[in-house]
């Protein structure tokens, strides 16, 4: 069960540093139109930099906590926000009528809530 939750969350971390790094210092324009980022449309760039942000701040509590065995819950909770936030990009998707993206996206979340589950059961915890 280890293997099969640090093969997810090492996916995850990888999918939260493009993501978190694109939005961080990309413009709205290029995120949209060269990287086929479609659900920052709209918004406002402050907004963009906080979820990417956000993201980065989460590809490093998917890993370090649990690789370093400091205050390994913050793990599981960096994995619950993550899917919190993706949740809410695939209600976006749904709404543009991005059906493709929205399932992958949703896809994404549920490995994020599985991870979260797993390792707090591994904690005793759950």
């Amino acid at each position: 069960m280890n293997v099969i939750l640090w093969a997810a969350q090492v996916y995850l971390a990888v999918t939260c540093l493009f993501s978190g790094v694109s939005k961080s210092f990309f413009s709205e324009r290029k995120l949209v139109l060269q990287m086929n980022q479609t659900g920052v449309e709209g918004l406002p760039q402050l907004l963009i930099r906080f979820i990417g942000i956000s993201q980065l701040t989460a590809a490093v509590g998917l890993i370090l906590p649990e690789l370093l065995h400091i205050a390994p819950v913050l793990t599981p909770i960096a994995a619950f926000a993550f899917g919190i936030d993706i949740t809410m990009a695939s209600g976006i998707h749904i709404q543009r009528k991005e059906y493709k993206t929205a399932i992958i996206t949703l896809s994404t979340s549920l490995l994020c809530f599985f991870v979260a589950a797993g390792r707090l059961h591994l904690l005793g915890i759950l």
